[in-house]
């Protein structure tokens, strides 16, 4: 077992996940560069939108696919943190939905633009308030769920600790291929649905990561029996389960109503940090790390 789990620290490495920051990060200003630009080449009629489908007509599409690769990179983070804190995985959860919230800002800078008028722009101008000001709420809410999260080992015995820390890397080795899995699938999704019929953003929005966090579901799920396998007590058990609940809150925040996102997004947070407030008094001589 030591030596696979060598062999998967090599892999799950935070040192590689750095270095795949900076691609992603490159590849999403290249993706953001070639949108605009051939945005513009449509737009001046320098080429025929009919003869480059997979072309977006609109600059807006620019900021989706730019932002759609980096959160890809904050979910590969999640991934990386599962095998040394659940907890602190389920914060990066948090983090993703914030940025997405941000991204739906961006995302509508068309319809921003052309306010003339607050009586006859009034919803919209809310809409931007509340993307912007939930985002902020989330963004601090998440930095309060870190700083109250007690991290001790499941177990009194080293040996059960490093079995469980073994098995949460094997997970996590898995979600790393389903999401890319997921990556790949989405690409071809958009490029068959442009060449079809030139889709918009609002068809395209969070394809990928409504899959993904459906299936964080069901391995946030996987972690709960593991948990129980290795000793864990009551209230050990009922904060991870619970944490679950987050997740389900959060992928079901998932929605073209920004005021359904954003509230489902916070009592995501505000749940996660009740459970963990209340289990930092639950017996506190019987804390276990999950």
């Amino acid at each position: 077992m030591e030596n696979i789990s060598k062999y998967l620290d090599k892999i799950l490495d935070y040192k590689l996940l750095s270095k795949s920051r900076k691609f992603f990060v490159i590849v999403a200003l290249l993706s953001f560069l070639f949108s605009i630009a051939s945005t513009y080449l449509i737009k001046s009629d320098i080429i025929k939108a009919a003869d480059y489908p997979f072309f977006s007509s609109s600059y807006m599409f620019a900021f989706y696919l730019a932002f759609s690769f980096i959160l890809a990179w904050e979910v590969l983070a999640m991934i990386f943190t599962i095998p040394y804190s659940i907890a602190n995985a389920l914060g990066k959860q948090f983090e993703i939905i914030s940025l997405i919230i941000i991204r739906y800002i961006f995302e509508h800078l068309d319809k921003y633009s052309h306010i003339y008028s607050f009586k006859e722009d009034w919803q919209t101008i809310l809409q931007l308030l509340a993307a912007a000001f939930g985002a902020l709420a989330i963004f601090a809410l998440t930095n309060y769920f870190y700083k109250i999260q007690q991290h001790i080992s499941i177990s009194s015995d080293p040996t059960e600790n490093k079995k469980f820390i073994f098995v949460k890397k094997i997970v996590s080795i898995f979600l790393i291929f389903i999401l890319f899995f997921l990556g790949v699938k989405e690409m071809v999704y958009i490029y068959q649905h442009f060449s079809d019929s030139n889709v918009g953003i609002a068809e395209l929005n969070n394809i990928y990561f409504k899959e993904m966090f459906t299936i964080m579901i069901f391995f946030d799920i996987l972690l709960v029996l593991l948990t129980m396998w290795y000793g864990a007590k009551y209230q050990v058990v009922f904060r991870t389960s619970a944490f679950v609940v987050s997740t389900l809150l959060i992928r079901l925040s998932f929605s073209e109503d920004i005021y359904i996102t954003i509230t489902l997004s916070l009592m995501a947070v505000l749940f996660a940090i009740g459970v963990s407030l209340v289990s930092n008094r639950f017996d506190k001589k019987h804390n276990y790390e999950i």
